[in-house]
C-alpha cells in the first residue's frame, strides 16, 4: 500500500508535534507514521510520532483493505485454475457410462482439486481462523440435534417427489419408490464399499463449498444481500462440479445446496451441515434411489 499517497492527502493530520521519538519500531495507537526521508522522496520510514485516534483508525481500515483484496485475488486465481482442472476432466470423462459408483470416483478426483485449492486459501489467512472457515466444534450436539430437525421435511419431500415421478412420467413408472442401493442389496462389499467413500468425501465437499467458497464470499461482497449472495454463487459452482453426471444431478444438487447453505450460515459450523448432507445424501440415493431418475438409468 502507497501510504505516502495518504501522508500527502492529510498533512494537516499527519503532522504531530514535536516529541522524542521512541525506540525504533514502536508505535502510537497500534499504527505507525509514515515520513518521507530528507531529500529522499522515493524512499519512506516510519516516525514513532503520536497520531490523531481518527487517522489512525483510517489507516487500519486501509490495511485491512489492502489485506482483503490480496486474499480475494488468491481466493479468484485459485477458483480460476480449479475451473480449467474441471474442464479437463469434464472433457475426459465425457464418454463414460455413469452409475452412482463412477460419479463418486470422479467426485473424489474433483474434491483432491478443489481441496487443494482450499488449503492454499486457509493457510494464506492463517492457521488461527480455522474457526472461520467453520472449523470447530463448540456446541456440535445442540447443531446436529438442529440439522436433523431441519432436514426431516426434505427428506419426506425426496421420496414424495420420486412417487409423483413414477405416477405421472410413463417411461419412469417401472421403478420401485424404493431402489436404492441399500434396499435392493444391502449386504453387498461393493455398495458399502461406495457407500463408505461417498460419506467420507462429505466432510471434504463441505469444507470447499460451504467453509471456503461460501465463507470467503461472504467476507469479499459488499451491497446489499451479501449471504444470500454468497449462497447463490457457492451453490451454482458446486452445482457446476456435478455436470458431469447430468444437468438434473446438477440441478438436484443445486436445490439442497441452497438449504445447507443457509444451514451454514445460521450456525457457522460444518458439522450440523455435514450431518445433514449425510442424511440427505444416503437417504436420496442409497434408499430411495434418486439416481435412477437424476442420470436416467433405473436403480
Amino acid at each position: 500500500m502507497n501510504l505516502s499517497r495518504i501522508d500527502g492527502l492529510c498533512p494537516e493530520r499527519a503532522v504531530g508535534p514535536t516529541v522524542a521519538s521512541p525506540r525504533s519500531g514502536s508505535s502510537v495507537h497500534g499504527v505507525r507514521r509514515p515520513a518521507i526521508q530528507s531529500g529522499r522522496p522515493d524512499r519512506i520510514h516510519f516516525l514513532s510520532l503520536p497520531l490523531s485516534p481518527t487517522y489512525a483508525e483510517a489507516l487500519e481500515t486501509l490495511v485491512q483493505v489492502n489485506r482483503i483484496r490480496e486474499r480475494m485475488g488468491h481466493f479468484l486465481i485459485n477458483i480460476i485454475v480449479v475451473l480449467c482442472f474441471y474442464a479437463v476432466v469434464l472433457a475426459g470423462s465425457s464418454r463414460l457410462p455413469y452409475d452412482v459408483g463412477t460419479t463418486i470416483l470422479i467426485s473424489a478426483g474433483l474434491l483432491l482439486g478443489l481441496v487443494l485449492a482450499g488449503i492454499l486459501i486457509v493457510l494464506k489467512r492463517g492457521i488461527h481462523s480455522l474457526e472461520f472457515y467453520g472449523l470447530t466444534n463448540r456446541q456440535w450436539t445442540k447443531r446436529v440435534i438442529n440439522s436433523i430437525v431441519y432436514s426431516s421435511p426434505i427428506i419426506a419431500t425426496i421420496a414424495l417427489a420420486k412417487w409423483i415421478v413414477i405416477q405421472f412420467v410413463p417411461s419412469l413408472c417401472s421403478l420401485d419408490l424404493f431402489s436404492g442401493r441399500l434396499t435392493q442389496y444391502p449386504l453387498q462389499n461393493r455398495y458399502l464399499i461406495e457407500l463408505a467413500v461417498y460419506i467420507a468425501l462429505i466432510p471434504i465437499q463441505e469444507f470447499v463449498v460451504r467453509g471456503v467458497l461460501q465463507g470467503s464470499l461472504q467476507e469479499f461482497l459488499t451491497g446489499r444481500h451479501v449471504r444470500l449472495k454468497a449462497i447463490l454463487l457457492s451453490n451454482l459452482l458446486f452445482a457446476i462440479f456435478h455436470l458431469f453426471a447430468s444437468p438434473y444431478f446438477a440441478m438436484a444438487s443445486f436445490l439442497p445446496g441452497i438449504f445447507w447453505g443457509w444451514l451454514y450460515s445460521r450456525q457457522r459450523s460444518l458439522i450440523g451441515v455435514i450431518a445433514s448432507h449425510t442424511l440427505i445424501g444416503v437417504w436420496a440415493l442409497y434408499f430411495v434411489g434418486m439416481h435412477g431418475i437424476l442420470m436416467g438409468a433405473p436403480g
